[in-house]
């Protein structure tokens, strides 16, 4: 009688990922975006994050800031499978546009106080001020927070600026107002 040992070897099933959620062709900040990735072995795929302005919460990717989002999706495998081959998507994503409202401007005379200007912007980030290269005679003094002081008589360009930031595109506005000579002694 003889006997013989069979070495049976079991091999673990490999497995592919692919995408079924594809991203649109322009996403901006705040906008959010569904991810489904399937697994051939139909097991769970997992999702991450790797670089970019972005969040992740379950399949949910959330876009906070301008450039690129990359993502992965990946699976581990289990007592059958082999781990995947993680696939990534890198999903582009633009600025928000924004919008200033910066009212006309009143004529001033010489001589008039110093006032304050009130622009704002669809961001609620901070304006600044500048006097504009349009501005004639030495008209006026502008202070970055918006203090406009007359000097002369003439005409005062005000470029009321913001900048934007990782999520928002900057916008600029620039009014003009004449300073005119309707006491003795105003400059000319």
């Amino acid at each position: 009688v003889t006997s013989s040992n069979v070495v049976i070897s079991i091999n673990k099933i490999s497995q592919n990922l692919s995408w079924v959620s594809q991203p649109q062709a322009q996403y901006v900040a705040g906008n959010t975006y569904a991810l489904e990735a399937t697994a051939s072995s139909q097991l769970t795929v997992a999702y991450s994050i790797s670089a970019g302005l972005c969040t992740l919460s379950g399949t949910t990717v959330t876009f906070t800031g301008s450039g690129d989002c990359v993502i992965h999706a990946g699976q581990s495998g289990n007592s059958s499978y082999l781990e995947a081959v993680t696939i990534s998507q890198t999903v582009s994503v633009g600025k928000i546009n924004q919008t200033m409202t910066f009212s006309a401007l009143a004529n001033k005379s010489w001589g008039s106080l110093a006032f304050s200007l009130s622009a704002t912007a669809s961001s609620a980030l901070a304006i600044t001020y500048t006097e504009n290269n349009q501005t004639t005679n030495d008209a006026c003094d502008i202070s970055a927070n918006g203090i406009v002081t007359i000097r002369n008589v003439g005409t005062c360009a005000i470029t009321a600026t913001q900048a934007g930031n990782s999520a928002y595109s900057s916008v600029t506005t620039t009014r003009l107002f004449n300073v005119t000579a309707n006491q003795a002694g105003a400059p000319f």
